[in-house]
């Protein structure tokens, strides 16, 4: 589906270099309950630093500012962008007080996954590094947006493989230290029969479009197009939606408000196969073909046992990860320094951006789509 013409869209490059970005930067997994949800971003290279480049030091090893600094430009971006936050008001001051110390933290987190990644000698072939970035290059459009984004936030491609191995180090200290975990086949069982509402399945349509700025352009489409010329071939020629431009136009399968009205009224009025006549949005005039349909019904069980299991041990397996991080934290050695340390009290509650829970996250908050 196209978020380039969403209600509330950002731009679809942006969109796409945010998700790339946060794809190459960060590390894989949210913690569970026992840490609150925070996020560890996997980010910060270990290059020849000066001695008092320190905020602390975990089990004798030195904690960088440089790489606290890291975690620390990133949480301040996001509440800017998400809730406004002025740095400069007291209330921003004292959140700024607030992230430092979840800066540090973070840090002291990825620490000691470190460690323990050094006590299992985990090694990362260059194969694996090379399979990970190109699962990366494959949410761009192309390899110059690719290249594009990364050089915009500063990560060449030797750091790009740094960060990228320094992630898949800590995916297998999460393997080794949640492999306990197993989820029965009663639970999953259980979970379906438990949550029969997240396994209902609205109407669906699947379509193309052909997205034209002018009627007279539309105009001049349709008639290219009665006159038996191939619709994803003129969609990728003619069309002004970049989102859905290189794949012929098409829009996937999408529910009832996803779209835009005007978009829905006539994309669901279609049978598989029929075309619309022009329909005008804010965005323009389309051209709409329906290419498949999915009445509203219930997943059977066979259909989402396997995701429910997927989705189950994930979950247990975050949960483990978090306590085994918890316990480490617990008997490790930890200090820091002043500035950096627990010592300012936490915004009253019932501040957005005090909740911190949006920001943690690191995901895009949902927009609502349309063609």
């Amino acid at each position: 589906m196209s978020d380039a013409l969403s209600e509330n869209a950002p731009d679809a490059q942006a969109l796409m270099a945010q998700e790339g970005v946060a794809a190459a930067r960060r590390a894989w997994w949210i913690f569970g309950a026992a840490l609150g949800g925070a996020l560890l971003i996997a980010g910060g290279l270990w290059g020849t630093q000066e001695f008092n480049d320190k905020v602390g030091a975990v089990n004798g090893e030195r904690l960088r500012r440089t790489d606290a600094e890291k975690f620390l430009e990133a949480s301040k971006k996001q509440y800017s962008q998400r809730f406004g936050l002025d740095f400069s008001t007291p209330e921003g001051s004292q959140m700024l007080a607030n992230l430092k110390q979840d800066a540090v933290e973070k840090l002291v987190q990825r620490t000691l996954i470190q460690q323990e990644a050094e006590r299992l000698k985990v090694e990362v072939t260059p194969t694996r590094i090379d399979e990970r970035i190109q699962q990366i290059r494959k949410g761009f459009p192309d390899a110059e947006t690719f290249r594009r984004v990364l050089a915009e936030n500063g990560l060449s491609d030797t750091a790009l493989e740094a960060e990228i191995a320094e992630s898949l180090r800590m995916e297998e200290v999460r393997k080794s230290v949640t492999k306990e975990a197993t989820v029965s086949a009663a639970e999953v069982k259980a979970f379906f029969d438990g949550n029969p509402l997240q396994f209902q399945q609205p109407e669906q349509v699947e379509a193309r479009h052909i997205l034209l700025k002018t009627e007279a352009e539309a105009k001049a489409v349709q008639k290219e197009l009665a006159k038996g010329k191939d619709f994803g071939a003129l969609a990728k020629e003619r069309s002004a939606d970049p989102g859905s431009k290189p794949q012929g136009g098409s829009l996937g399968y999408f529910r009832r408000g996803q779209m835009v009205p005007e978009f829905e009224k006539a994309a669901f009025s279609l049978k598989p196969g029929q075309r619309s006549g022009l329909v005008k949005t804010t965005f323009g005039y389309h051209l709409i073909e329906a290419t498949g349909r999915k009445e509203a019904r219930k997943e059977a069980f066979v259909e989402v046992k396997t995701r429910i299991a997927e989705q189950m041990l994930g979950q247990k397996r975050d949960e483990a990860f978090g306590k085994w991080l918890e316990g480490q934290r617990k008997v490790a050695t930890v200090s820091i320094e002043p500035g950096w340390s627990k010592e300012t009290p936490a915004p009253a509650s019932g501040s957005a951006a005090a909740s911190g829970s949006a920001a943690a996250s690191g995901d895009l908050a949902p927009v609502k789509s349309h063609p």
